[in-house]
């Protein structure tokens, strides 16, 4: 499964508007210790959502909104 991490902004329960961080190629569990490990290196200053892959060619440093969250 493909997943991407994007930095939440604006939260809005099940849907999340911000930045696109990096794809992430593998299991839920892959993209979540990614996610998490993203928020430690930030010391905690940034959340991170898991969402479904965006389907983009551009992708890198698109603001996104009304993602559905799927985990953050």
């Amino acid at each position: 499964m493909k997943y991407s991490l994007i930095n939440v902004e604006v939260d809005h329960g099940e849907t999340v508007d911000g930045n696109w961080i990096q794809d992430v190629t593998g299991t839920f569990e892959d993209a979540l210790r990614i996610a998490q490990e993203t928020e430690k290196a930030n010391s905690g200053r940034i959340q991170v959502a898991i969402v479904e892959q965006i389907d983009s060619s551009v992708v890198i440093l698109g603001y996104w909104k009304n993602l559905k969250k799927i985990h953050g």
